[in-house]
């Protein structure tokens, strides 16, 4: 399954938004943006306690799954939250700009999303 993602800290080809971006690359696939993806968010936090008391924000929230575990690359650690939902601009902006918040309150940085396209 092909993965589109655009890091927070990636500067976006073509355009200003990076959601925007993202959106565009599914479209280009013929991803179905009616039909719900598995979307998967990523935060980075310098110490473990600061993403697991992140994650406690969605523990207990039906149709999150949330993973603290160690990142891919560096001493960070990575929070992982996934959830299935219909992908549209105006909605992935505020969940952005949520997370964001959240992250910035557990001294972590919220790194962007990538949605799954169907094989």
């Amino acid at each position: 399954m092909p993965l589109f993602r655009k890091k927070a800290s990636e500067p976006p080809a073509g355009s200003t938004d990076p959601d925007a971006q993202v959106l565009a690359q599914l479209r280009a696939a013929g991803v179905d943006l009616k039909a719900p993806l598995e979307i998967r968010h990523y935060m980075y936090f310098a110490k473990e306690g600061e993403a697991r008391r992140a994650s406690l924000e969605f523990g207990d929230s039906p149709g999150w799954q949330v993973e603290v575990r160690p990142a891919a690359e560096g001493p960070e650690w990575l929070f992982l939250l996934t959830h299935r939902a219909v992908v549209d601009l105006a909605a992935i902006q505020r969940l952005r700009a949520s997370l964001t918040e959240v992250a910035g309150r557990h001294r972590g940085q919220y790194d962007g999303w990538e949605a799954g396209a169907p094989s």
